[in-house]
């Protein structure tokens, strides 16, 4: 793994007791376990940058089920989730445990992966779908406020998807910039790296909700997130947000891992760079508050 920069968060988050409370917890219910999958992300939208989240994962495969049974109230997660969410566990190839600093408060997050059943691109029909993973959302200070978002696996290759990307068809006119990012990450990828045959690509929706959204993988492309300054300056034009761009400034250098462009649940257009990550970054959080 290359050296990394510290987490490009707002250092205000690392000062908050409850995001730094929320962060013991989700690596509590780690120890010990092989973790997978660490990233830290930054989400854009014309209200501003949200770069106070992070993610990481493990396999429940060999984990004491005593263990998995105790993790929705281990990290406080509201009934109304911990049923779905214990009835689809058995299925799951690894379990994802986020938090993220949103607008003025933390919202945990516990998603469950699925195995992929598309095979591969050549065997898969092209528009084929499969569950990709299920997401609970929970704001521990308003048990009220939760989330289920739904991920599909679509079966696609990387130049039908920027034709997908390009023409935008039903998307909402305002979230047109957030799909040019994506856009252009695939023009750059399939340029740089004619090896890029297959990609991985998901939609979203959240219940209840108008959300919609799409998810392109990136990591075995090899771009870092350096490679979109063109698209992400003309969407800073677009949006006009002004926070600190140092927030961006620190991920240049880290490994894009997906993009995920759309509209929230108040259908306001957004994009959100996943980039590679490590334990360093949690310590790093750990150590400020310290």
């Amino acid at each position: 793994m290359t050296p990394m920069e510290p987490w490009p968060w707002s250092f205000s988050a690392a000062h908050r007791a409850d995001f730094v409370a929320g962060l013991r917890s989700v690596l509590k219910q780690v120890e010990g376990l092989a973790v997978v999958g660490w990233e830290t992300s930054c989400r854009l939208s014309p209200s501003g940058l949200r770069p106070d989240r992070l993610l990481l994962g493990f396999s429940p495969a060999g984990v004491a089920p005593r263990r998995l049974q105790a993790l929705p109230a281990a990290l406080g997660m509201p009934a109304s989730l911990a049923d779905s969410f214990m009835a689809a566990q058995g299925e799951a190839r690894h379990i994802l445990l986020a938090i993220e600093l949103g607008s003025g408060d933390l919202e945990i997050k516990a998603y469950l992966s699925f195995e992929s059943r598309l095979g591969t691109v050549e065997s898969a029909d092209e528009g084929s779908r499969s569950p990709a993973m299920r997401g609970y959302k929970w704001h521990p200070r308003d048990p009220n406020r939760t989330r289920i978002n739904d991920y599909w696996r679509i079966s696609t290759t990387p130049q039908t998807l920027l034709s997908i990307l390009e023409q935008g068809e039903g998307v909402l006119p305002a979230a047109i910039p957030a799909y040019a990012v994506a856009a252009f990450a695939v023009r750059n990828a399939l340029a740089s790296r004619p090896y890029w045959h297959a990609c991985d690509f998901l939609t979203a929706t959240e219940q209840a909700s108008e959300r919609s959204s799409c998810s392109v993988r990136f990591y075995e492309t090899g771009l870092q997130v350096a490679d979109l300054q063109p698209a992400l300056k003309r969407l800073q034009e677009t949006w006009l947000f002004s926070d600190d761009q140092r927030c961006i400034e620190r991920l240049e250098h880290r490994l894009l891992g997906w993009i995920q462009v759309g509209v929230d649940g108040l259908r306001e257009p957004f994009v959100t760079l996943y980039c590679e990550a490590s334990r360093a970054d949690a310590r790093h959080a750990l150590s400020l508050w310290d």
